[in-house]
């Protein structure tokens, strides 16, 4: 978020409080707790819309965090008021803190330009509901970029996807240079079933030409790059995922 934002966010936070003090109980909440990490803070948040409701929770750095630091947050019981900064936004939070713990309601302000610097990325223009939830997973414009140059067709959706499953551009870029040209859904399925880059690249050297489905299939059934080099050291370099997976599910080696 740009800086003449800021000018507003203490406009934004009066008048937000005011009014839900007037309407009753907030429908969005958040809740601090201690990390493992001393340079990370524990943040949920709950969001309800009607009859939905959502929970989100991560691990955010303290650099991230604009108005509190985790000294004042593990001090003795008070008010506070700060703000987890996205690109896309910010959520804007008042509540209590006590010992490193806290909760309370927040706002969220969007930034005014993200939408349309997105939009000039390739990207549909996102709408309210989108930079909010693109915000909470930061899914920044770097990043956007970064999957456009590397060739992947996203959506706005494949972004959120790549990033709350933790899969970054220099993974993306390091599989496209061992042959690996996915769509945004099929770098996220490998992702959740373990493949590695590792095995990806290995498969690749000993002249193995696996879709996505493959490489799961074969993780899944346990097999590694030294079972794929045994068994092209044995004379069976033509065997395809679902024979092999077979040999291995079967205890040949």
């Amino acid at each position: 978020m740009r800086g003449r934002e800021w000018l507003l966010i203490a406009v934004s936070i009066a008048a937000y409080f005011v009014l839900e003090s007037q309407e009753g109980p907030a429908a969005n909440s958040w809740r601090l707790k201690r990390s493992y990490d001393p340079a990370m803070a524990r943040l949920e948040i709950r969001h309800s819309r009607g009859f939905n409701h959502w929970q989100w929770g991560s691990d955010v750095p303290w650099s991230a965090i604009r108005g509190l630091t985790r000294e004042q947050a593990g001090g003795q019981p008070g008010k506070v008021t700060f703000a987890l900064v996205r690109e896309a936004g910010a959520l804007i939070c008042e509540g209590t803190v006590r010992f490193g713990s806290g909760s309370g309601v927040f706002a969220f302000k969007a930034d005014p330009d993200f939408a349309g610097e997105l939009a000039k990325l390739g990207y549909a223009r996102p709408t309210g509901d989108e930079v909010w939830w693109l915000a909470v997973h930061d899914v920044g414009l770097e990043f956007a970029r970064s999957v456009r140059e590397a060739g992947v067709a996203a959506s706005l959706e494949d972004l959120k996807k790549l990033r709350i499953h933790g899969v970054t551009t220099e993974e993306i870029g390091e599989a496209q240079e061992a042959g690996y040209h996915y769509a945004a859904e099929e770098f996220v399925r490998l992702r959740n079933h373990g493949v590695t880059l590792e095995f990806a690249r290995t498969a690749r050297m000993l002249g193995y030409d696996f879709t996505s489905n493959d490489l799961v299939e074969l993780r899944n059934h346990q097999v590694d790059g030294a079972y794929l080099r045994r068994l092209k050291d044995a004379g069976y370099a033509n065997l395809n995922a679902r024979q092999i997976a077979r040999l291995r599910s079967h205890g040949i080696d």
